[in-house]
């Protein structure tokens, strides 16, 4: 009998992507308490349904362009964890060849082109790679994913008016989890309707559900075939909640302690408004999959995030003599 991750259904797939990415996170987590991963490590825990229905959507060639939280969206576009797990890791193996860590993971061959910790910085290298696409009209989309505190950057406002006047084939997604680190967005955004914001550019603009996968996915495809054939920018403002703390490690646990938050809202929320749990008791409900079934997807995952990491673990560290290469033009 053909096992339950074996079979390619869309449904199956995107529940997977979503376990993997969580259990993935949760490992990034316990090893930069750890002290194992050295630099900043920020996870996504609670938003895996923004990633996978975004980038489901998208075709291989089509360009992404992540944040300081890249994990979900270079899993979920498809680029391999082990070389993830490695880059994290600092080594040689790595997607970056070890030297640009958890905050730059990279893939151009699948179309993940960048991942920045510069707040609001990749949104002018989307309307880049956009701007390519119709200039060779080749038919890629360029999608960007930014969050609140991106949203308040000047370039935000300047790449919405760009796109709007030269008519760019990109899809602007705001990951709208209500925080900059640990600021609340409603406490510096004099407008929080970022659908209204858009339209002030003349760009179509779409709220979604970011807890529920299939509202995601459903105007993630609308949007693609949108962008593809009015060659016009859109945008998604995707409300979605962020489990974990800004940063991951020792700072994870003096940040919980500010109060900046309701812990006890928050516990709530990892129940209820879990992604995963709300579209595997969709899917359970369906008859399409079982608690079984479930299980085995989990362990799954489990098993190659651990292939993973003791790939990346066992891996050698980063060649001194390489140390420049790729870094200033024209060195080798």
């Amino acid at each position: 009998m053909e096992s339950i991750v074996e079979k390619n259904g869309l449904e199956i797939s995107l529940l997977y992507k979503m376990i993997l990415i969580r259990v993935f996170e949760n490992e990034i987590s316990r090893r930069k308490m750890q002290r194992e991963i050295y630099g900043m490590a920020h996870c996504a825990c609670g938003q895996e349904a923004v990633a996978v229905g975004l980038c489901s959507a998208l075709q291989k060639e089509d360009y992404v362009v992540s944040t300081h939280r890249p994990h979900g969206h270079a899993i979920a576009k498809g680029v391999d964890i082990k070389k993830i797990a490695a880059e994290i890791m600092g080594k040689g193996v790595g997607t970056n060849n070890g030297k640009g860590g958890s905050m730059h993971i990279v893939d151009p061959e699948l179309g993940l082109i960048m991942s920045t910790g510069i707040v609001g910085s990749g949104i002018p290298v989307a309307c880049g790679a956009a701007f390519s696409a119709k200039y060779k009209k080749d038919g890629k989309v360029a999608c960007v994913f930014f969050g609140d505190g991106a949203a308040n950057e000047g370039v935000f406002h300047e790449c919405l008016n760009i796109s709007a006047v030269w008519k760019l084939p990109i899809i602007f997604v705001l990951e709208d989890n209500g925080l900059a680190v640990t600021t609340k967005t409603k406490n510096t955004s004099a407008c929080l309707d970022y659908i209204a914001l858009a339209s002030a550019y003349g760009i179509k603009g779409e709220l979604v559900d970011g807890q529920d996968i299939e509202n995601v996915h459903k105007a993630a495809k609308e949007s693609v075939m949108y962008v593809k054939s009015k060659g016009l920018p859109i945008l998604i403002q995707a409300k979605t909640i962020r489990f974990n703390e800004h940063a991951e490690g020792e700072y994870y646990w003096e940040i919980r302690k500010t109060g900046y938050r309701s812990l006890e809202k928050l516990e709530e929320d990892k129940i209820s408004r879990c992604p995963i749990r709300i579209y595997s008791n969709k899917l359970i409900e369906r008859k399409l999959i079982t608690e079984k079934n479930l299980k085995e997807l989990e362990e799954r995952a489990y098993m190659e995030v651990q292939e993973s990491f003791d790939y990346a673990t066992q891996a050698a560290e980063p060649e001194i003599g390489k140390a420049f290469q790729d870094v200033y033009k024209g060195r080798e």
